[in-house]
């Protein structure tokens, strides 16, 4: 560890600064040199001393810095032909042999720890401490070609990851990538005996404003949260994910949560046929529309609820068995149904599927008059399936029949709530028959 001297400048620079100073000043052979101006060091700079830790050039702060490394740059007048825009440009090229090795690189590696406690019973007063900060501003006006547009790019933090390497290990092996990772972490503990503590955690704090205005011409404008493209491959045990979230632990875990309640997903031309994991929604539909919410569930493809559009559901009643030996008008057993719909259903329309099997139980003939009746809860009965004559039977003890009347009960059906049903029988003959019946409303609603 030494103190810098201008001898040490010379064994960093590989040159005599003192003798190569005038060019490198106002109207020297190289004005733009990194060492135009005054050189200013408030540190220590150790110089590969150090065989354990074998940093090169490394900078230890003094008690008074503020900065490890601060660099101002101005460049006046810009001509085209500098290269004012790399503050620090750092380049590593590390080749290492085969064999085992453990390496890790930074091009820019820092830790900053935070010790200062605050006390003030007076005024509010915070801390921020920043790990890494990137701001860039623009003021230029861009002026392009006619032609072509003039092109502008700024980005506040530009990250990548990319891997060419191959996989030569025996066993199995993880790659992982990130082109950008962050996170945050609180412990804190929270002892007040009045007040309250707020702890908001941003993984990820992204804010976007498109503000330009418009005097003549067009604009384009599209802003993006957080924008996504992912190329997946299809070789092997592949998924690709847009968005991956695992969100657990709190009293209400949302995956996803918008302020704004408007949700666009582009359709898929084709009603969907592969085989997903659960859970997974598509939507189909031609260009322009109109288009159907999908979700795989339970090994299928199923159509979802969507305002406008219909959906049928089917309730069914228990079974009533019934024995008529008369010939005057008898009813068989009343089954009632329960029709619940989600919040916001309005019914188009109800059918009634009246399953009715009747077996002679005498070797005698009959002729049998069925009307088929519907009510709601305790109220008045009305006949919607009226038919003379309908069953018939030979004299011979066993013989079956069955039929389904199926009728249109949208005036009975028209919310949702308890309805039940029956059967008035008419025989011709004062003899035993044994009938079965059932009950299916099938409700066609949608939402509104």
């Amino acid at each position: 560890m030494h103190r810098i001297t201008k001898a040490i400048l010379d064994t960093i620079v590989g040159f005599d600064l003192a003798a190569h100073a005038p060019r490198h000043q106002t109207g020297g052979a190289d004005p733009l040199s990194p060492f135009t101006g005054d050189m200013k060091f408030n540190t220590k700079i150790g110089i590969g001393a150090d065989p354990v830790t074998n940093k090169k050039l490394f900078m230890q702060m003094l008690a008074s810095d503020v900065y490890g490394i601060h660099i101002d740059q101005t460049v006046t007048p810009y001509t085209g032909t500098e290269s004012p825009n790399e503050g620090i440009w750092v380049n590593r090229e590390i080749r290492t042999p085969s064999g085992d090795l453990s390496l890790s690189s930074w091009a820019y590696d820092g830790d900053l720890l935070n010790y200062t406690g605050l006390k003030d019973t007076v005024s509010a007063r915070s801390i921020a401490s920043r790990g890494g900060y990137f701001h860039v501003r623009n003021y230029g006006d861009v002026e392009g070609s006619i032609a072509d547009y003039g092109y502008m790019s700024l980005y506040g933090f530009v990250g990548g990851a990319d891997d060419y390497g191959k996989d030569l290990s025996a066993g199995n092996t993880r790659r992982l990538l990130f082109g950008t990772a962050t996170g945050c972490y609180n412990v804190s503990e929270v002892n007040k005996p009045s007040g309250q503590l707020q702890i908001l955690g941003y993984g990820i704090n992204i804010s976007t404003r498109l503000l330009p205005t418009l005097i003549a011409g067009s604009l384009l404008a599209r802003a993006y949260g957080v924008y996504a493209e992912v190329l997946g491959n299809a070789a092997g045990d592949s998924i690709a994910y847009g968005v991956y979230t695992k969100v657990s632990g709190a009293l209400k875990n949302y995956g996803y949560y918008s302020e704004d309640p408007s949700l666009r997903v582009a359709p898929i031309t084709s009603v969907p046929s592969d085989t997903p994991d659960a859970g997974t929604i598509r939507v189909y539909g031609p260009p322009g529309g109109p288009y159907k919410i999908y979700s795989y569930l339970d090994g299928a493809w199923r159509s979802l609820v969507m305002d406008g559009y219909e959906t049928e559901i089917k309730f069914p009643s228990a079974e009533a068995l019934d024995a008529i030996a008369v010939t005057d008008p008898t009813d068989t057993t009343e089954k009632t149904i329960t029709v619940s719909l989600p919040s916001g259903a309005v019914i188009t329309r109800v059918a009634l599927a009246a399953f009715i099997t009747a077996m002679n139980n005498t070797a005698n003939a009959q002729k049998i008059d069925v009307d088929v009746k519907g009510r709601l809860g305790a109220g008045s009965w009305t006949t919607y399936f009226s038919q003379d004559d309908v069953i018939g039977f030979p004299a011979a003890d066993g013989a079956t029949t069955g039929f389904v009347p199926l009728q249109d009960v949208s005036a009975l059906v028209t919310a949702a709530g308890t309805y039940g049903f029956k059967l008035t029988i008419t025989q011709s003959s004062a003899n035993s028959v044994r009938y079965t019946t059932q009950y299916i409303l099938i409700v066609t609603y949608k939402m509104s």
